[in-house]
């Protein structure tokens, strides 16, 4: 049998340690690399920046170049008929100089889609990132949850035995023991409808991170995430930063560049021509011909079936409708932000009050049960008592998940969420 060393043995417990431990930052670093939509929208991104390189083509000089062989038949003034193997070669080369600015607005264009894009992928990317975030915390509610579920069941059930030994001894009545069975069927069911819930976060979790979820996650710390102290403060930050604002911003720039883009139809288009043309008679050196030219053509638009005024009248209710949907944008976000900030305090002030009423009920629920034991309090009493503290426990559990939520909610808004430390393996 081979023996392995303690050295062996503790190295092995220490990777066994290490690769148990799973936190929020290993989840996103997962999601980075296993969720689809985060890919997807990374590939329109890098999409969108060849945009740039597409509109600086247009001043660009456009070169052709053609060449071919063939047989031609000559008659001399002796006719005699003579034919001679010949080949050309032309090339032309064409110069755009002035285009009406189209080349200036459409780079200008290419630039602001590329910010459009590029704030479109962080809000989507950010988006995805709180989702990440939303289902780890999930899962370890719902398993939290789960488990004040057990306790209560086996508090229950324990209490349900003692109540039919007391019904066997004459202490209680057939009344007690009904009441206790009631509730401990009811504290199953609410077991069972936990445990789904689990099921169900694990799936999501295992959707949106690409990871299993391992048996023990380690708990997002609110204190390790600093949010701006006032709602004022709050909806500064985030009206400066919001990447949503900060797309449709880009996109109001670039229906400007549209409707600049379509007053260049009326604009005159001047471009330089140069063509060389070699042509040759194989036979004879002396047949071989050069013919070049140069010419500067001016294109002057008069009527072009008023395609351009109609082309006109629609980007300036695009450029239009673009600045609606920037100001209908900021308030939705400064909708968000509100809401987001009275969730932030209203599940602050349920933690404390929760955290509160789970110590008030925990010494309720002994004192109950100290004067049911001297006949002065009822099995319902005491089962109302235990129900008491369930409910508080579980009020808790939310309020804790519901909080840290919203204070990633606040970072996604102020366009944050990605620069936080604790995210950061």
């Amino acid at each position: 049998m081979k023996k392995i060393s303690i050295a062996t043995l503790i190295m092995l417990s220490a990777y066994a340690s290490s690769a148990e431990a799973y936190n929020v930052a290993d989840a996103i670093k997962a999601a980075r690399e296993n969720n689809m939509q985060i890919k997807s929208k990374r590939e329109d991104f890098k999409n969108a920046k060849t945009a740039k390189f597409q509109a600086l083509t247009t001043v660009m000089p456009d070169v052709k170049a053609t060449s071919g062989v063939g047989r031609a038949y000559l008659i001399p003034e002796r006719g005699r008929l003579s034919n001679n193997d010949a080949a050309g070669i032309n090339l032309t080369v064409t110069q755009p100089i002035f285009d009406g600015f189209k080349t200036y607005y459409t780079y200008d264009k290419a630039k602001n889609s590329i910010g459009s894009a590029e704030f479109t992928y962080k809000a989507n990317k950010d988006s995805i990132l709180f989702e990440v975030i939303r289902t780890y915390e999930e899962v370890i509610r719902t398993r939290e949850v789960y488990e004040v579920n057990v306790t209560t069941h086996q508090v229950l059930i324990k209490h349900l035995k003692e109540t039919q030994e007391r019904f066997k001894l004459g202490e209680a009545t057939v009344t007690d023991v009904a009441q206790a069975e009631s509730r401990v069927a009811e504290a199953l069911s609410n077991k069972t409808s936990a445990a789904t819930e689990v099921s169900n976060a694990e799936a999501l979790f295992f959707h949106v991170i690409g990871d299993r979820p391992l048996k023990e996650l380690d708990p997002i710390e609110p204190e390790a995430v600093a949010i701006p102290t006032t709602l004022d403060e709050l909806l500064d930050i985030t009206l400066k930063q919001n990447p949503s604002l900060k797309k449709v911003d880009y996109d109001v720039k670039v229906a400007h560049n549209d409707k600049q883009l379509a007053f260049t139809n009326f604009s005159p288009q001047v471009s330089a021509t140069a063509a060389f043309n070699r042509s040759s008679l194989t036979a004879s050196s002396a047949e071989t011909k050069n013919n070049n030219s140069y010419s500067i053509g001016v294109n002057i638009p008069i009527f072009q079936s008023g395609t351009e005024y109609v082309r006109v009248k629609q980007a300036k209710i695009s450029e239009r409708k673009s600045k609606w949907d920037y100001e209908e944008t900021t308030n939705a976000v400064k909708e968000s932000t509100i809401k987001v900030w009275n969730e932030y305090i209203k599940n602050k002030a349920l933690l404390d009050s929760s955290n509160q009423a789970i110590a008030a009920t925990q010494s309720a629920l002994a004192g109950v049960i100290e004067e049911a034991k001297v006949g002065t309090r009822t099995t319902l009493d005491v089962l109302d008592a235990e129900q008491d503290l369930f409910q508080a426990k579980i009020q808790y559990k939310n309020a804790h998940s519901n909080y840290i939520q919203a204070l990633f909610a606040m970072h996604q808004l102020m366009g944050t969420i990605d620069k936080l430390p604790v995210l950061k393996s």
